[in-house]
């Protein structure tokens, strides 16, 4: 059988069991299938068949568009997912389990809305076959993993076939049987060439990649020896979810594990080990580090497997963000993010963690000056100890080391190898440039030599941590923070600020009273006031000035409008919409959010208790949900708070969280330490 490839839409396992049909679905070897087990053979009549593998059409949207496999056969066109599962497959509710394991919609169901697709596709060129007669289209989930789908559904269970009863319809008398064609449809295999111009360049492309509904998007990374690829994906439901997909293919792994599956469990399992070590140690750190959605099971782990890992919004690989953001930070605003960076690996350092593998793939940065970290999968864990010689095929090993030069020389502790990565990255960091895609020797000399000539105190720090004697570095990222900190020089002032970083947040025509004229005064003092306008509420603050920010303010205005842009692209349910922020004639910052018109939290009545049990949870969500965002209200207390109550039992509550975020024009953060237990106050 010819079969025609969308390059780029399959993944291994699909191609695999294609190429296996395509080799089987031919004249030649149907009497081998046929014999002894069934007696009837095919006839010439019904070969060939051809068959479009990977596409999807340009014009469509989500899974129903895209296509593992279409078969012309002799009589049909057959429609065919292909699942690699392994385990026992159940059905509930319209969705498919794998060992209990919720996986995803019915597949069956799916290829069924493919059929109305495709019978649509085939309608619109019905004068293009014999008599006008569209082909009928069947369809099947062909499975070629290890499993058992005893359990599924009659109406499911139809339409699906392990693999090497699929191959069987080779034997005519085993095709008729499963699909019973009519007897006129003979002689489909003479008109190939409608469906090639049916699919012809530009009306289908290649296949989406698109894991447990997140869809993949452009490809962000690559393992040197291929061992796995990155991908940014969105969430076909949600747009402003993104994950970061890691695509794995264990057989460029020449280790005996990663050819069983319990060994593929094994070497994804450390990096949850060591997360979950973190997260029992340091909750925070942990929620800084990206950690994979869902925990697979062992027989579900394939030589080829995809997995999501939770990427915050805003966040940039270190390269992109460089790239992106660096060059506008003064010299004093890099040394911070380069602070923020190390400060991570000295507490993970504290708790016996080491990376071992650090480079542009593995630090994120948002403009708010936040960090993620991620690719563990060689990381040190005392616990459990070294990887073993599996970390050097699985180590990206972006940074050449001393000490890998030579099997005779010291190797130091995983720690020193970090303490060297860390010196480069916060070079380049402090520098704003960019990492090469390889730091080699000789390129790690090009930086000891500009450090030499710098002149600078944090070039004195950095050139320690590369010293290429391992235990003439700092032991440890704590040390290496500890003199970074010691080092920094007393500033007389405050580093200049540019005022153009502020720039698209201007709108230098806008009057907050024009736009939005007052009716009713909440709060007015010199620093701030705050009315409201119909169904907004509009704040100000009078004593800061955009265009000519004092002292701090020019760094405090960009992280609150940075700030605000997230929680506006957000939709929080918790936090009243954010119509519009900015700073207009004069400079004045201002920002205009949705008014609220509930019951403040002391003003509330006495409820029933499952309605105070539902507002509370509405409060601790909100709450939650911020922190996993690493942003903190500060001024929490019941006039912050607004709670709308349905006269109806039956309808849910409503929990709005106000002032947050709040300005200041002394820079300070907004904080009550009311509600704080007296070892804070």
């Amino acid at each position: 059988m010819e079969v025609v490839y969308w390059e780029g839409g399959l993944l291994r396992h699909e191609v695999e069991a294609i190429e296996t049909m395509r080799k089987t679905f031919q004249e030649k070897v149907v009497t081998e299938l046929s014999k002894p087990k069934v007696k009837a053979q095919s006839s010439p009549s019904m070969w060939p068949w051809k068959g479009y593998a990977g596409f999807r059409f340009a014009d469509s949207r989500g899974k129903e568009g895209e296509f593992d496999l279409v078969i012309v056969t002799h009589k049909n066109v057959l429609i065919v997912e292909l699942k690699h599962w392994h385990g026992k497959i159940t059905s509930n509710a319209g969705k498919w389990y794998q060992n209990g394991d919720e996986r995803d919609r019915s597949p069956v169901s799916i290829t069924q809305n493919k059929v109305y697709l495709l019978q649509k596709k085939l309608n619109a060129i019905k004068s293009k076959f014999p008599d006008s007669r569209v082909p009928t289209i069947k369809f099947c989930v062909v499975l070629s993993g290890n499993c058992n789908f005893d359990e599924l559904p009659d109406a499911e269970r139809e339409h699906v076939l392990h693999l090497n009863d699929f191959l069987m319809l080779a034997n005519e008398h085993q095709y008729n049987k499963k699909f019973r064609p009519h007897p006129e449809a003979a002689g489909l295999n003479h008109h190939f060439e409608v469906f090639d111009q049916l699919l012809k360049q530009g009306n289908a492309k290649p296949k989406e990649l698109m894991v447990d509904g997140f869809r993949a998007g452009e490809l962000i990374f690559e393992h040197p020896g291929k061992v796995y690829v990155e991908y940014q994906a969105t969430n076909e439901n949600n747009k402003a979810e993104r994950a970061l997909l890691r695509m794995w293919d264990f057989s460029k792994l020449d280790d005996i594990d990663a050819k069983t599956p319990e060994g593929r469990f094994k070497i994804l399992s450390r990096e949850r080990d060591v997360l979950v070590y973190l997260g029992q140690r340091d909750l925070e750190l942990s929620r800084r580090c990206l950690k994979p959605i869902k925990n697979p099971s062992k027989d579900s782990i394939t030589q080829e497997f995809s997995e999501l890992c939770e990427l915050p919004a805003e966040h940039y690989r270190l390269n992109e963000f460089i790239n992106r953001y660096v060059e506008q930070f003064p010299e004093t605003g890099r040394i911070k993010l380069a602070k923020i960076m190390v400060a991570q690996f000295a507490t993970m350092h504290g708790f016996k963690v080491a990376h071992r593998d650090l480079g542009d793939h593995s630090i994120w940065f948002s403009p708010s000056s936040a960090i993620a970290l991620s690719n563990f999968i060689a990381a040190y864990h005392q616990p459990v100890g070294t990887v073993g010689p599996r970390r050097d095929q699985l180590s990206i090993g972006a940074i050449e080391l001393p000490e890998d030069r030579s099997e005779t020389a010291h190797r130091g502790t995983p720690f020193h190898r970090d303490v060297f990565a860390l010196g480069m990255l916060c070079w380049h960091l402090i520098q704003a440039k960019p990492l090469p895609l390889k730091l080699d020797m000789s390129y790690i000399e090009s930086v000891r030599s500009a450090m030499q000539c710098s002149g600078t105190w944090y070039a004195d720090v950095l050139i320690s941590a590369l010293n290429e004697t391992p235990d003439a570095r700092y032991a440890d990222a704590g040390e290496l923070l500890d003199k970074l900190n010691q080092s920094t020089p007393v500033l007389d002032g405050i580093f200049d600020f540019d005022p153009a970083v502020l720039e698209p947040f201007a709108l230098p025509m806008f009057t907050a009273y024009k736009a939005f004229p007052g009716e009713e005064e909440i709060l007015d003092t010199e620093d701030k006031e705050v009315y409201r306008s119909g169904l907004s509420i509009v704040k100000l603050w009078p004593s800061i000035h955009a265009n000519t920010p004092q002292g701090g303010q020019g760094a405090m205005l960009l992280a609150f409008f940075e700030k605000l842009g997230t929680l506006q692209k957000s939709n929080y349910e918790f936090l009243p919409i954010i119509e519009q922020f900015g700073y207009g004639k004069g400079g004045m910052p201002f920002l205009v959010q949705h008014y609220i018109a509930g019951l403040h939290w002391s003003e509330l009545p006495q409820v029933t208790p499952e309605r105070a049990l539902a507002v509370i949870r509405k409060l601790m969500v909100g709450v939650e949900c911020l922190h996993e965002q690493l942003i903190s209200h500060g001024d929490l207390h019941p006039n912050n708070i607004k709670v709308l109550l349905p006269t109806s039992e039956e309808d849910q509550v409503e929990v709005y969280l106000l002032d947050m975020p709040d300005l200041s024009a002394s820079g300070a953060q907004p904080f009550n330490n009311r509600y704080s237990p007296l070892r804070m106050v």
